[in-house]
């Protein structure tokens, strides 16, 4: 099953076919997302851009570690515009990292259903 959001093929080709290794290191990975994400969120609002910086970056390498194509994409996007704040488009951004955060949460807890059932 291939989405853009994640890619679970490529996923599964890194853990050499091992889906309970990708089991475990996508749960590890939704907390991890959610905790980054608030994170960024709460540096936005109080204009800590090296904190935005640093958060993205980090949030950008392990999405793509994860095959989580589009939440790697994004935090490159709000990386970038973490260092022109005054051109309005980081609360953009980090809201639409928030969305695909929790798109990605919606299609992994679907993945893990029918996984283990």
């Amino acid at each position: 099953m291939s989405h853009q959001t994640f890619q679970f093929e490529q996923l599964s080709e890194k853990c050499l076919g091992n889906q309970e290794l990708v089991q475990e290191i996508l749960v590890r990975f939704q907390a991890s997302l959610s905790q980054v994400v608030r994170e960024i969120e709460e540096a936005v609002k109080r204009n800590r851009q090296a904190q935005v910086k640093e958060l993205a970056h980090h949030l950008k390498g392990e999405a793509g570690t994860m095959c989580a194509t589009e939440i790697s994409s994004l935090a490159s996007q709000v990386y970038d515009a973490a260092d022109v704040p005054a051109n309005g488009q980081l609360p953009q951004l980090v809201s639409r990292l928030s969305e695909e955060a929790s798109n990605f949460h919606r299609i992994v807890n679907e993945y893990l259903t029918v996984e283990i059932h």
